[in-house]
């Protein structure tokens, strides 16, 4: 009798914790479905001209304020770091490089956000991104995306065309703060060995006004740089990045004004 018993209350038991892990799985199941973003492993990737392209393994992302002193930070674009390595590898010559700045801008948060999670669009916000489309099979701007990418660089008349791939992530943040990061998944021309980068932008008041805190980081390896790099990154970095952060600026305000 007790044998018979106890083996009652084990089934019910099974049967609860089975219950119970039904439910856990539909409410995870519903947690993704209203958040994509917050699962981008479970990407099964894209095919692309006959190929099998697959999320990255990791990114490098800043999604934090640098700023001891928010109030101090103005609407030109402040260097937070940087770095150059040039050196010879067993298939020719390589270059890493990083940049990090950051700045603030009398606009609401939202309006950058309109901006940035758009990877359709690039192309008409951002100079020298001469071609950019969301190749995802049901793009969103809520979720995560493959990235097609053609960029243009010219000094002095002498420049580069890079065209490749990128999977990138929106996020949202408790604070309500914001980053979209990416990473390469896929060179076309063989020209960069990685690449990641990261918009990160938060709310502050200052003056009794919205302002958006924005930070950009991005970091390169190039296969084969040309010649000069160092000093083209010496000379102009500062300058395009500046550039970047005024067409955001600019964007975002067409944003705030539709």
């Amino acid at each position: 009798m007790k044998s018979s018993t106890s083996l009652y209350v084990g089934n019910g038991s099974n049967r609860v914790i089975a219950l119970l892990w039904i439910g856990l799985f539909f409410s995870l199941t519903a947690l993704a479905a209203a958040n994509p973003s917050a699962n981008p492993s479970a990407d099964s990737g894209v095919e692309w001209k006959g190929r099998q392209i697959e999320p990255p393994e990791h990114f490098k992302l800043r999604n934090s304020v640098a700023a001891e002193e928010l109030q101090e930070l103005g609407s030109t674009p402040v260097e937070h770091g940087s770095d150059f390595i040039q050196w010879k590898h067993k298939e020719g010559q390589r270059a890493w490089f990083y940049t990090d700045y950051h700045a603030a801008f009398p606009l609401p948060v939202e309006s950058f956000i309109r901006v940035l999670k758009d990877a359709e669009n690039e192309d008409h916000v951002f100079p020298n991104m001469t071609y950019t489309s969301n190749i995802s099979p049901q793009p969103s701007t809520e979720r995560p995306a493959y990235q097609e990418v053609k960029t243009s660089f010219k000094i002095f008349g002498i420049g580069e065309v890079y065209h490749y791939l990128v999977y990138r992530i929106p996020r949202w943040y408790p604070d309500g703060s914001f980053s979209v990061h990416w990473a390469l998944v896929d060179s076309v021309d063989n020209k960069y060995a990685d690449l990641y980068g990261s918009w990160y932008v938060k709310e502050f008041e200052k003056n009794g006004q919205r302002h958006t805190y924005v930070r950009n980081y991005v970091e390169t390896e190039m296969i084969e740089p040309p010649p000069l790099l160092k000093t083209i990154q010496n000379l102009f970095a500062e300058r395009t990045v500046k550039k970047f952060f005024e067409s955001l600026y600019e964007a975002a305000q067409e944003q705030q004004q539709s």
